[in-house]
């Protein structure tokens, strides 16, 4: 099995970050310009709640599918392939929701598929990262790619929300589509390894009975527990952060809260990549495992907390900021775990997860829609994201583990 030299890594660490940025971007464009969305449509907060967690519906149905096709067939072949897809239904998504007699159920419906697509893009990656780095090294390259989540929701937040706003919301989706297409396409090109219908991947031939893993392991269902309300933390300050802000601050200037609670997300993902190969070097590398993910979820549900109970623009900026900032830390930690784990089978153990973890991204989303449109207030919800972060964290600390399984 070849791994990737100094050169190649980081030449392919920057082209999956460029990837990830724009991944982000397609995806948290709603999100971004949900409430000129709304307005534009009269739909209300249940009806927003379902249009912006349809996307879970997607993301969850594709996941296992590709870890499975990327561990066989190579990851960077099946990235372009699905970047052609979503940038495609990134262009197209405000024609057909505006020519719907629908638009709701429309808008839902291109959500959905362009879940299915992006479904893709993490599973392939991570099998990519567990192929060709070697232990060890993993935790800062992954961090790296990953990163470009964050600056994607910096970039849409603060340049794609000021586009949105003084254009119109349909050209911010345009801009994006053609970007995903550009990327997939060079994707294409670069990976000469698939050319002339050399589909099946070394590896494959190699060894024809790969590993299949354990899910009944207790460090795997840690690594599943913390992964869901890690996720479930990020989908609804993902979906719902800009909302809360334009509820108790609606003169607040759009740019500031759509990006401001990303901006130091970066920093917390690299961090955690730095922080985790670092510790595991000095220590072990199912400590470092531990350290990050309780930066991750036991940090981030202070800030929830201290989010819940402020009335102040700027320390509501602050908290949200430092929640997210935590947040990212999942990045050297539960993200990198299936490599850890079964790095053969990665790819596909990580569909696996992120699966589960998709789960949040409709029933907690909608979740949120459903209780503020009867009455929940804001602080409520925030502190029960707390509350199911310090879960994830216990239990993660008791039964996770960096160490290979058989």
């Amino acid at each position: 099995m070849h791994l990737w030299d100094r050169e190649e890594l980081w030449r392919w660490s920057v082209l999956l970050f460029i990837g990830t940025v724009i991944v982000y971007t397609a995806r948290s464009a709603l999100p971004v310009v949900s409430v000129l969305v709304q307005e534009d449509f009269g739909w209300d907060h249940n009806v927003l709640g379902k249009v912006m967690g349809s996307f879970s519906y997607g993301y969850m149905m594709s996941q296992i599918a590709g870890g499975f096709l990327a561990d066989r067939f190579g990851g960077a072949l099946v990235l372009a392939y699905c970047g052609f897809v979503w940038s495609a239904l990134t262009v197209l998504t405000p024609t057909i929701v505006r020519l719907s007699n629908s638009p709701a159920g429309a808008m839902m419906i291109v959500r959905t598929m362009l879940g299915v697509s992006q479904g893709l893009h993490y599973p392939s990656f991570t099998s990519l990262i567990g192929e060709k780095v070697q232990a060890g090294e993993r935790s800062f390259p992954y961090s790296f790619i990953a990163s470009g989540g964050q600056v994607g929701l910096l970039l849409v937040g603060s340049i794609g929300s000021w586009i949105a706003r003084s254009y119109k919301w349909d050209y911010l989706f345009t801009a994006i589509g053609v970007s995903g297409f550009f990327w997939s396409l060079y994707i294409y090109r670069l990976n000469g390894q698939y050319s002339a219908g050399a589909i099946k991947r070394t590896r494959s031939l190699e060894n024809p009975n790969p590993v299949r893993p354990n899910l009944c392991k207790k460090a795997v269902f840690a690594m599943m527990l913390a992964h869901l309300v890690s996720n479930n933390t990020f989908f609804i300050l993902f979906n719902w952060l800009p909302a809360f802000f334009h509820t108790h601050w609606p003169e607040a200037p759009a740019s500031i809260y759509a990006s401001a609670p990303w901006s130091l997300s970066l920093f917390g993902c690299l961090g955690s990549g730095y922080l985790s190969d670092m510790l595991g070097k000095k220590y072990n590398m199912t400590f470092a495992r531990k350290f990050s993910c309780s930066i991750c979820l036991g940090i981030s549900a202070f800030f929830l907390y201290c989010l819940s109970n402020t009335s102040s623009f700027y320390a509501a900026i602050f908290n949200s900021c430092m929640a997210c900032t935590a947040s990212a830390f999942g990045s050297g930690s539960i993200l990198i775990n299936p490599s850890d784990l079964y790095p053969e089978a990665s790819g596909f153990l990580f569909g696996i997860m992120n699966t589960i973890g998709a789960i949040p991204g409709f029933l907690g989303v909608q979740a949120v829609g459903y209780g503020l449109h009867h009455g929940y207030e804001w602080p409520q919800i925030l502190r029960m994201i707390g509350l199911l972060n310090i879960l994830g964290n216990v239990v993660y600390v008791a039964f996770g583990s960096a160490s290979r399984l058989v």
